[in-house]
């Protein structure tokens, strides 16, 4: 079974940059542009991670960290915040919201697909030893 990504940003062109790298890596990705209508797509679609964006119209995504950390359904999905805002305070922040990893914008896609594949890597191995 492919690992499922949850993509959230609302610059369309991120969203379908990401999405091409990742479906080409053999990922299965789910986007949207719409922070709101991801907690909906995540408790229906159960991603094993998730990028999210910060500065977003309807919700930033520290909130929108917070609240997918909070459905019984993912319990602790990593997340990794891939966002333009990339002040000290703003990587603390997103740590705080529960985010495991923080890449700022522009990046290169390959580094994205590292830290992906490093944080699937540590979550699996936690998973197996805490069983």
């Amino acid at each position: 079974m492919k690992t499922c990504v949850l993509i959230v940003d609302d610059d369309e062109r991120y969203v379908e940059l990401l999405e091409f790298n990742l479906v080409e890596q053999g990922y299965r990705v789910i986007t949207t542009t719409r922070p709101a209508e991801a907690v909906e797509i995540a408790s229906r679609e159960h991603p094993q991670v998730a990028i999210l964006d910060v500065m977003m119209p309807e919700m930033d995504g520290f909130t929108l960290a917070r609240a997918l950390l909070r459905l019984p359904e993912i319990g602790k999905m990593p997340i990794i915040f891939l966002t333009a805002k990339g002040q000290g305070g703003d990587r603390l922040e997103g740590f705080e919201a529960g985010a495991v990893d923080y890449l700022t914008k522009p990046f290169l896609p390959t580094d994205l697909i590292a830290r992906i594949e490093k944080v699937l890597r540590v979550y699996r191995r936690s998973e197996v030893s805490s069983e």
